[in-house]
């Protein structure tokens, strides 16, 4: 089976999309059509992403960093790619709306300006499968232990009729969003 993995790695993005917005990108209000995930042919089960948070937090205890919380406007935005690679079948940090993951995040409510990340896996049907490829990868081992990160929203999604099969989507940030916080770009 081919596994693919993608990693947007958050500092240097950061900076540079901060000050940048593009004309091409469609304009998304909360609750559009734009933000609401297409629903892949199978549902995920919860219990491997609360695995797979489980493994990352036990990972970053190791080496004395924080845990990560689920935050829920980033589970939102891991939800939505997952399901988006699964139901339109591609693989890549820029989804169907030509959107990149930084956009993306701010497009649904994640519009801080904070450290930010993705990983993106193709092909792993379990959380502890996932887990592995990502720490043998040097830029999602970097995101998955960035001490800047302190919250995460993880997804899956399968679709039977696609090579791959699994999509994982995982969105890392500096803040939750639940939080008032005045860091909003």
């Amino acid at each position: 089976m081919r596994l693919f993995v993608l990693s947007a790695f958050a500092g240097l993005f950061v900076v540079v999309l901060t000050g940048c917005a593009s004309t091409a990108t469609p304009t998304v209000t909360p609750g559009s059509d734009l933000e609401s995930p297409p629903l892949a042919l199978s549902a995920t089960e919860p219990q491997e992403t609360e695995q797979f948070l489980s493994v990352i937090n036990e990972y970053r205890e190791l080496r004395d960093l924080g845990a990560l919380t689920i935050d829920p406007s980033l589970t939102k935005v891991a939800e939505w790619m997952a399901n988006d690679m699964a139901t339109k079948n591609y693989f890549s940090h820029t989804d169907s709306l030509g959107r990149d993951s930084f956009r993306r995040m701010s497009d649904m409510g994640y519009d801080f300006n904070v450290w930010k990340g993705e990983n993106l896996l193709a092909g792993a049907a379990m959380a502890q499968e996932a887990f592995t490829l990502w720490k043998n990868s040097p830029g999602h081992n970097a995101n998955m232990l960035n001490p800047n990160f302190t919250v995460i929203g993880i997804a899956r999604a399968y679709n039977a009729t696609l090579f791959y099969g699994w999509y994982w989507a995982t969105e890392f940030g500096g803040v939750s969003s639940s939080q008032n916080n005045t860091g909003r770009n």
